[in-house]
């Protein structure tokens, strides 16, 4: 346990045992204090992320290699298992305050886990602080049985004294490891995503109830940094997207016809998304008609100038729809789904599909399309981006009489 850690707990038992003053303006003062610098330690150990090799009492264990820097962008928002997964000084700041949490309680085996869903809670850590060590490690745990019960009660739960219940700990079954107490503390993030911290031991009675208060003083700390870094980050990537938006209406706002205001739409969009195919067409006026004007990536027999009815397939019904298309996968389901005309018999091998028109209240200029080979490919912030792109890309129909192909 590092320097600040050891002060963040001397300030919470100064805080919890010691009242040199009466009720009155100085005790509201000397509380005060306590709270402001036990906040200022953890905020400021979180963020450097200075804390003691602990690498003699974990579990030696394959793990997939996270990246040294955040990819805050192309995501609709940051959750919890972003931050596990992606972002790994958050992740090593719950390891660290969950090996502090054991300074303090003496387990003999301890888990990190976050709930996955309904159904499984998936493993973060588990380390071993006594002799015995588990052959194996689980990445995941049923949410039943006990799991269950804590999930449910979403409270510090302490047991000791546990006769013949290896049974519920599944993982140690067939070991000469017997659990004769137990410890679990949940951290919820928010309504679907919760942290749990679980102790165990062989001692029937290692797990001090009277803990339970300084505990929970601990995981509101927790919480806290969690939820804000989780507001940090989302905002980054909010940020960093307008400022794309940004750049992207200065250079449309330069271009001089639709011809070169579609070449600039089309290099920004196949910078920022991946597409085998990214398409730009344009109605016609006075018709039922529109017309390809650009592709970009994969060629088949839907080129550039080739017209097609609105009222035949998906980029079609976009723009009579004046409506954004977004199809997981266009092989799902008993029915053939043709992209621009009736007579199609293959997508060309094309799985996903991401429409989006441009349109200005009830009019439609045309549409950008992104189409890839893998399924599933777009996102909900995919299909938001491209649509702000296209409200961008839009002003130069309002500004130019462009329903007609230039010549």
């Amino acid at each position: 346990m590092n320097l600040q850690l050891i002060v963040v707990l001397l300030l919470i038992f100064i805080g919890l045992f010691i009242k040199p003053f009466s009720y009155g303006l100085w005790d509201f003062i000397f509380k005060f204090i306590i709270f402001v610098g036990t906040t200022y330690l953890l905020y400021k150990n979180f963020l450097q992320n200075t804390v003691e090799n602990k690498k003699d009492h974990v579990e030696d264990k394959s793990k997939k290699p996270l990246p040294p820097e955040i990819n805050s962008e192309n995501k609709e928002s940051w959750n919890l298992s972003d931050l596990l997964y992606e972002d790994e000084s958050s992740k090593q700041f719950i390891i660290d305050q969950f090996l502090a949490l054991s300074g303090i309680l003496i387990p003999d085996q301890g888990w990190i886990v976050y709930k996955l869903n309904n159904y499984k809670l998936n493993v973060i850590e588990q380390v071993s602080f006594s002799d015995f060590k588990l052959e194996s490690v689980p990445d995941q745990i049923d949410l039943s049985g006990l799991y269950k019960i804590i999930d449910d009660r979403n409270e510090i739960l302490i047991e000791n004294n546990i006769q013949n219940a290896n049974y519920s700990f599944h993982y140690y079954q067939n070991t000469e490891y017997v659990v004769s107490s137990f410890l679990s503390v949940p951290i919820n993030i928010s309504n679907s995503e919760k942290i749990f911290f679980i102790f165990d031991s062989a001692t029937p009675e290692q797990f001090n109830k009277q803990d339970a208060e300084i505990i929970e003083k601990i995981v509101n700390g927790i919480r806290s940094t969690i939820k804000f870094r989780l507001k940090s980050i989302s905002l980054l990537s909010e940020l960093k997207s307008n400022k794309k938006l940004l750049n992207f209406a200065m250079l449309i706002n330069k271009c001089n016809t639709i011809s070169t205001a579609i070449d600039t739409l089309t290099e920004f969009v196949s910078k920022e998304f991946e597409a085998d195919r990214l398409t730009v067409c344009s109605t016609i006026q006075n018709s039922e008609k529109a017309v390809i004007r650009k592709v970009i990536g994969q060629q088949d027999t839907f080129a550039e100038d080739s017209e097609f009815l609105l009222e035949e397939g998906l980029t079609g019904w976009v723009i009579s729809k004046n409506k954004p298309y977004v199809i997981e996968d266009l092989e799902k389901g008993e029915y053939f789904i043709p992209r621009y005309t009736k007579d199609e018999k293959t997508n060309y091998g094309l799985r996903s599909f991401l429409g989006i028109p441009f349109n200005h209240e009830d009019t439609v200029y045309g549409a950008i399309t992104l189409e890839d080979h893998q399924p599933n490919k777009y996102t909900k912030y995919d299909k938001q981006f491209l649509k702000e792109i296209s409200n961008i890309f839009t002003t130069i129909f309002r500004r130019k009489n462009i329903n007609k192909k230039e010549t």
